[in-house]
């Protein structure tokens, strides 16, 4: 079995409907996999989402059209922890995992409270039981994290600069062995820690992604900086430190 793992789709137009020359190839490429999993950075509007807590270029929305894209794209799964998430409020975080659940995705890294948020989501196929962990650091606004009695997304906290919540890993540590008793996992973190550069990988997101590997995890990818980082094997299992950006559909200064 093989899996497709991409950059985040920060969509807001439907691809699908006005296609360019190449995207069927970029489309066959995502389909090479029999899973594929992406980060799906923005919020979908739907009736039941809050208000805009954003306004601007740096709102992210999306509607059910381009859900329908990504799903004819040849995705199947979803990490839905962002700092993006929050940008219709709490009602807007499960307004968009509704509606992707709806779509036909499995979605991991949000919920109605963060055991939901933090579990790992399962996808059966003929051949085994992919596993998706979701989670996200850096740039989470007040109310965007899920708690015990909060809706939100799974968030791995900074204690200090360079030092994750010790809580927070055991978290998603015990989340990731839980499920590597019945399934291949795969870990998703977006990552806005940039430090200095966003170029560089920091130090403690290496040591993290390892530690999800000795957990239980078949392969880890990150989402974040509009670029690409490094690629890493930890005991035989991919390490991908920042994938980019599939789709980009955002007009900021570079």
């Amino acid at each position: 079995q093989t899996l497709t793992l991409t950059g985040q789709a920060l969509i807001a137009h439907d691809l699908c409907k006005t296609a360019y020359p190449g995207l069927a190839e970029v489309i066959a490429e995502v389909r090479r996999g029999d899973v594929a999993l992406t980060d799906l950075e923005t919020a979908i509007l739907t009736s039941t989402s809050g208000s805009p807590t954003r306004e601007g270029e740096f709102l992210h929305a999306a509607g059910t059209d381009e859900l329908r894209c990504l799903r004819a794209f040849g995705f199947d799964m979803l990490a839905l922890a962002n700092n993006h998430a929050w940008d219709f409020g709490s009602a807007g975080v499960l307004a968009t995992r509704q509606a992707a659940l709806e779509a036909g995705f499995v979605t991991a890294g949000s919920g109605v409270n963060l055991v939901e948020a933090c579990q790992a989501a399962r996808l059966a196929t003929p051949d085994q039981t992919v596993a998706l962990v979701s989670m996200a650091v850096g740039k989470i606004r007040d109310g965007g994290a899920a708690t015990a009695t909060r809706p939100g997304i799974n968030e791995l906290r900074l204690a200090s600069p360079g030092v994750p919540d010790d809580s927070d890993v055991k978290r998603m540590l015990a989340a990731i062995d839980e499920a590597a008793g019945s399934a291949k996992v795969v870990v998703c973190l977006h990552n806005h820690d940039w430090g200095d550069d966003m170029r560089d990988t920091q130090p403690w997101t290496r040591t993290f992604a390892r530690r999800c590997i000795d957990a239980g995890a078949s392969a880890f990818f990150a989402h974040g900086a509009p670029l690409l980082h490094g690629i890493e094997l930890h005991r035989g299992a991919p390490i991908f430190y920042c994938l980019g950006s599939l789709i980009f559909h955002s007009r900021t200064a570079p």
